[in-house]
């Protein structure tokens, strides 16, 4: 998943938004000495990575696309997914997604300051420029796999899966949706667990 999913599984919690947004960013130089506070939402960014990667639904969605991009199919599943959850907001949240970036955008510029210093700026070009409302259209969900295209090790154009999201819409909403509901079910069971642990 993207960064809006991420966000979302994390929130409300200050710290865990924070740490789950460095994730993806961070070196292993960096992450040895990584503020401690950033540690709980590092950790729950992995717990959820590795659930995701494993779930039936989402690796149903890698399915569809693989014909199109093969081994490039995981990738665009976790953009697509931001996107998804953008059009299933108003089930999960009582708050707008407006809303919901605005409060997210604050939380990672108050925690840039203990940030490494090369991710405290891609933070705060990301608050700049509302990287989150990219996800709100079609438009914006295409210029974010265009810009993944130039990240890849292989040439790929990762927009062929648009036709195949828009040939069947209903399906990728309702796989996104029955991972989706079952993740926050599972990861407020994980943060149970965790803070048991620490007492």
């Amino acid at each position: 998943m993207n960064y809006l999913a991420h966000l979302s599984l994390a929130f409300p919690d200050p710290a865990s938004i924070a740490g789950n947004y460095i994730a993806d960013l961070l070196t292993r130089y960096e992450e040895a000495s990584l503020h401690p506070l950033l540690k709980q939402g590092l950790k729950m960014h992995r717990w959820i990575d590795t659930y995701s990667n494993n779930d039936e639904y989402l690796l149903q969605i890698n399915k569809e696309f693989h014909p199109v991009i093969h081994k490039y199919a995981p990738v665009a599943t976790d953009i697509l997914c931001d996107y998804l959850l953008f059009l299933s907001w108003d089930k999960y949240f009582d708050i707008s997604i407006s809303e919901f970036s605005e409060l997210n955008y604050k939380i990672l510029e108050e925690y840039s300051g203990i940030m490494p210093e090369r991710i405290s700026t891609i933070c705060l070009k990301m608050v700049q420029h509302r990287w989150l409302l990219q996800y709100q259209s079609l438009e914006g969900l295409e210029e974010v796999l265009k810009r993944t295209n130039q990240k890849t090790s292989f040439d790929v154009d990762l927009t062929a899966v648009l036709p195949v999201f828009k040939s069947k819409p209903e399906l990728f909403i309702e796989l996104f949706n029955s991972f989706y509901s079952k993740c926050k079910f599972e990861i407020a069971d994980w943060l149970i667990l965790q803070n048991e642990v620490k007492t």
